[in-house]
């Protein structure tokens, strides 16, 4: 593209966005890491909605504070719910190529959709039309379903591999055309630093105010931690059964008797901390603002100001233009 090509050269606008061309255009882009995700706001207006759901314009920081632990907790649960399919589900296959097994055991449900299509393309649609060496640099030209061809490099000594149309530069992911180069050597898995940090089953972060996971392996012996796990194990355990057990009503009531019969087995001295729900949720109050909530509030009357229509004697009671106009006429 260049300024010849725009109908009028004149133009100051045309001439000022031709100039930024790098800030807008998503070809320019290709070699940022992750950056596709520069050209779209989604991400941050689905977070926008989201909080939208738990906040209000009249909240104090109190009920901010308490809302949005409300919204973590469903965040929370989202990820737990989400885990727990993809552990259950068996995704099919569409070829038979062995690393096609090896993705589908790492990446998520959603992700691994996204990948089988590219590499049942790579399988199908994909095809050599070139090839060279060069030293330790084997490239490849790669033509695809949609006829276009694009440049794959390898490099043989440190077991590398470049696309020339930067899919997994900006995604985080392969392409059909890097699917392509190892399906026709018959290599069995992907290498690991391919497979990319993103969309994996194995959970990545923790709470959204906690710890990565390599940083929380070695605090395991905290309390905190320790706390946290059970919680974890506890949520996934309930969620578990009651997926076992929500489409048959005799399961469901049996569930149920259980979940009756644990509370007197935990709380054996007889409280089953019901009764101090409402201290409970004094207590954010109490750290936010540093006072204790008084047992009695007492409320006093407001003074009465003599506004229209707030005195009780009919003379002391402001008047209307409207009547002081009407009976200075009657008067007249």
């Amino acid at each position: 593209m260049s300024i010849a090509c725009i109908p009028n050269v004149n133009n100051l606008w045309f001439k000022d966005m031709f100039a930024i061309r790098h800030l807008w255009i998503p070809a320019y882009f290709r070699d940022v890491l992750m950056g596709s995700l520069v050209r779209t706001t989604s991400f941050s207006e689905s977070e926008n909605s989201f909080f939208k759901r738990y906040s209000n314009p009249l909240f104090n920081f109190a009920d901010f504070t308490l809302q949005y632990n409300n919204a973590i907790d469903a965040q929370r649960n989202q990820t737990q719910r989400l885990d727990y399919y993809d552990s259950i589900i068996y995704p099919k296959y569409v070829t038979d190529l062995a690393f096609e097994n090896q993705l589908a055991s790492v990446y998520t449900d959603r992700m691994f959709r996204v990948v089988k299509e590219l590499i049942s393309e790579a399988d199908k649609s994909c095809r050599m039309i070139s090839m060279s060496t060069l030293e330790n640099i084997e490239v490849f030209k790669v033509s695809d379903a949609r006829k276009n061809t694009f440049t794959v490099t390898q490099d043989i000594e440190v077991e590398s591999y470049e696309c020339e149309c930067k899919l997994f530069v900006r995604c985080g992911y392969l392409c059909n055309h890097l699917f392509f180069v190892p399906r026709n050597k018959d290599v069995n898995n992907i290498l690991e630093k391919y497979v990319g940090n993103l969309w994996l089953k194995s959970e990545l972060l923790k709470a959204v105010h906690g710890l990565t996971s390599d940083e929380s392996a070695s605090e395991k012996g905290s309390n905190k931690d320790d706390k946290l796990q059970i919680c974890n194990r506890c949520h996934g355990r309930y969620f578990c059964l009651y997926q076992c057990t929500f489409r048959n009503k005799n399961h469901l009531i049996g569930l149920d008797n259980v979940l009756a019969g644990i509370g007197p087995q935990i709380f054996t001295n007889g409280t089953t901390g019901v009764g101090s729900s409402s201290v409970d949720k004094n207590d954010p109050i109490k750290n936010i603002y540093g006072v204790v909530v008084p047992a009695e509030i007492i409320a006093h009357a407001l003074d009465v100001v003599g506004t229209k229509g707030g005195a009780s004697d009919k003379k002391s009671k402001i008047k209307s233009s409207i009547k002081k106009a009407r009976k200075n006429k009657l008067t007249l």
